[in-house]
């Protein structure tokens, strides 16, 4: 009876060790590549806290909207497989050749609220990343794309702040970590020099700026909204409080009573690229004689967004924006110090977008602006 006892005890001994075993390599798990490759999988925790497989071997990925594919392209863009929207001839001379035809695969954004899973999965990407506010929506989101698609998604932050974070994480997914740290140490460096200064101005003491968005200048973005995150950063006071239109994507309407009345002492607009010309509200803000009570008109300090290749402001919400921060509070506590503003675009475009702009390409960049 004892041996028989004794026998059994060694069993479950074995058993138990044997699982142990097993769940101690529960990170690796068997997976296919996008070519059909059997490779060993890592199971990792992205930063909503998701669960997600990957495959060893990462050399294609996908980014599910603008602020996933910018963050793609500054870091590992010879992994990236396409863009989201179609380049403008004026977007692609900012851009190294080799990267500017790559195909347009669509995504989840803005009011696309579903991606053409087709024309996705023949650009055959390894993973996908989702850069996104962190909440129970873009879980969701990237739930359902992942099922959808039977590709692993990954979720990133798209804040400011946590930009060297974002940035350390798809680093190591991306094995690019060097890379990583280099970028995301500006990121945070950039931050924290500018909050610093603003520190020093008393609250009353504050620019009061308005952005202004639509060819009639009479849409903004409320204090407070993502969009308006540069802003904030820089020491800029938002003259629109709150807003009663709750949609994520922005666009409030206001009349030019309520602006007259709230007179900003700065107004930054919103230019676009449409059919190969740049539309914006500037020669509206600045001509309309309607305009002209206001302080900022009064004092000439109305000034355009760069935009090429990426917004310097707000769209997309990624990275793009973070040379936005040193130029707008350049513009308001700063001097407007236009040397350095360029000196700051030249190594934020070498570093970040792979391309070193001409003297004549950062007047182009700068129009406006300054």
């Amino acid at each position: 009876m004892k041996k028989k006892i004794f026998s059994f005890i060694l069993s479950m001994v074995f058993i138990i060790t044997l699982f142990t075993g097993c769940g101690s390599k529960q990170s690796e798990v068997a997976s296919k590549n996008s070519k059909g490759d059997k490779v060993q999988s890592a199971v990792i925790k992205d930063m909503a806290g998701r669960e997600v497989k990957l495959p060893e071997k990462i050399e294609r990925i996908y980014g599910t909207n603008p602020a996933g594919t910018t963050m793609i392209y500054t870091l590992a863009p010879d992994k990236l497989v396409g863009w989201n929207v179609k380049l403008t001839e004026e977007e692609k001379s900012y851009l190294p050749e080799k990267y500017r035809n790559l195909p347009e695969l669509g995504g989840w954004y803005g009011k696309n609220t579903t991606g053409n899973p087709e024309v996705i999965l023949k650009a055959k990407p390894d993973i996908i990343i989702h850069v996104a506010s962190i909440n129970d929506k873009e879980k969701s989101t990237a739930d359902r794309i992942q099922k959808q698609l039977n590709i692993p998604v990954v979720v990133a932050d798209t804040s400011l702040l946590n930009s060297d974070k974002t940035y350390e994480f798809l680093g190591k997914i991306f094995k690019e970590e060097e890379k990583a740290k280099k970028l995301g140490d500006y990121c945070r460096k950039t931050i924290d020099e500018v909050r610093n200064e603003v520190s020093k101005i008393p609250e009353d003491k504050r620019i009061r700026v308005y952005y202004a968005e639509g060819l009639n200048a009479l849409e903004t973005e409320p204090k407070g909204s993502v969009r308006n995150e540069v802003l904030e950063m820089a020491g800029g006071e938002n003259v629109i409080k709150s807003s009663s239109n709750k949609s994520s994507y922005g666009h409030t309407k206001i009349s030019l009573e309520q602006l007259i009345k709230l007179n900003p002492q700065v107004i930054i607009t919103r230019a676009t690229i449409e059919n190969g010309k740049i539309q914006s509200s500037y020669d509206n803000i600045v001509k309309n004689k309607d305009w002209q009570t206001i302080s900022a008109v009064k004092d000439k300090k109305v000034y355009q967004i760069p935009q090429l290749p990426y917004n310097w402001f707000d769209r997309p919400t990624t990275i793009n924006r973070i040379i936005g921060i040193k130029w707008i509070n350049g513009l308001l506590y700063g001097g407007n110090n236009k040397e350095n503003i360029k000196n700051e675009a030249k190594e934020f475009y070498k570093e970040f977008y792979h391309y070193e702009p001409t003297d004549k390409q950062l007047q182009e960049i700068l129009y406006r602006a300054q």
